[in-house]
């Protein structure tokens, strides 16, 4: 059985951590830091279909959402690191798995129900007589009012987890890291699409996400280095550096929505715990995820947490101390320390 593990957070609150230390254990398939498999996050993805299903009018609007996620699916599968599965073979589970399951479901309509008098009175009509008398009684106004036909769809047993099953198609191997499936807007009710998924957020102190981006004197891992200088405009917009009063409105609504996932699915550690605290850390994530030291067989050579440490407290020298007051007056009760 397939065994999802997630690691979300924040814009720039240090969840990479948590992926390299990941990816010093084998038996583990971790997708690489900077690659996201989106097809939860986006419009027309995997939770917007999942949402259609649930509030199902028609085939034609279900129909519409499924060839929204078949496109996202020819655009983004491809990309998985060391995905085998092509999209026409991922349309073809997905619409077998949602669709598929409606088609094969009869639909009910009590004019044409098997056994009523309406339903031998359609097979009359197809007869020369019937007919002939069809035709004349259209010809007279007030006989040929026209009848509309009540159908309804079975609802679909949600229990059955297709948006599980479809992910076990995708990543074969046991147990596949991912980052930020969700993203930052991660929720319990999102989770719960995926039973078996076991979620890590990360959090930081709000004054270092700000601080760190563009900071001089900041720590930058490896898989960043070469991409570094032309990522900081991104970041400095994702993370609402550029307005300090959305970051600070960002910041509450997340963490409040983080407060409310569940324990059984999510750990919820901070990065600088991570670097400060390593060993007792490190244990939360074995026990969250079952994880056996005797598989972590390159400890510290993707994750040094004395490096990734320099990155706490850079605050402290960021030359707009103003937006730091601000924001530890706002965010006073989410500091690290």
């Amino acid at each position: 059985m397939m065994s999802l593990i997630d690691i979300s957070g924040m814009g720039h609150s240090g969840k990479s951590t948590v992926n390299c230390y990941l990816s010093e254990f084998e038996g583990l398939d971790v997708h690489p830091p900077g690659y996201e498999f989106n097809l939860f996050r986006l419009s027309g993805g995997l939770y917007s279909l999942n949402q259609a299903i649930r509030n199902l009018a028609d085939v034609q609007s279900f129909d519409y959402a499924l060839n929204i996620s078949s496109t996202l699916i020819n655009n983004i599968l491809p990309s998985i690191p060391g995905g085998t599965i092509t999209p026409a073979e991922a349309k073809s589970v997905l619409r077998l798995l949602t669709v598929g399951r409606v088609e094969a479901m009869p639909w009910h309509d009590a004019y044409y129900a098997l056994g009523s008098k309406n339903f031998y009175l359609s097979k009359f009509k197809k007869t020369k007589l019937g007919s002939a008398l069809l035709s004349i009684k259209r010809s007279i106004p007030f006989l040929n009012k026209m009848k509309f036909r009540e159908v309804s769809f079975p609802n679909l047993d949600h229990d059955s987890y297709w948006v599980e099953d479809f992910l076990s198609y995708l990543f074969t191997n046991e147990r596949t890291v991912v980052n930020n499936l969700f993203g930052p807007n991660i929720s319990a009710e999102q989770l719960a699409l995926i039973p078996t998924l076991k979620s890590i957020f990360v959090l930081r102190d709000p004054r270092d996400i700000l601080s760190s981006i563009g900071h001089d004197k900041r720590y930058v891992p490896a898989f960043e280095s070469a991409t570094d200088n032309e990522q900081q405009l991104l970041k400095q917009a994702f993370v609402g550096k550029n307005d300090v009063d959305f970051f600070i409105a960002q910041q509450k609504v997340i963490r409040e929505r983080v407060s409310r996932l569940c324990p059984r699915q999510s750990l919820v550690i901070s990065f600088e715990d991570f670097c400060l605290k390593y060993n007792e850390t490190s244990e939360k994530i074995h026990e969250f995820l079952t994880l056996s030291n005797y598989n972590h067989i390159r400890k510290k050579q993707v994750f040094d947490p004395a490096k990734s440490a320099s990155n706490i407290g850079l605050y402290k020298s960021y030359s707009d101390q103003d937006m730091i007051r601000k924001v530890e007056s706002e965010l006073k009760d989410h500091l690290y320390g």
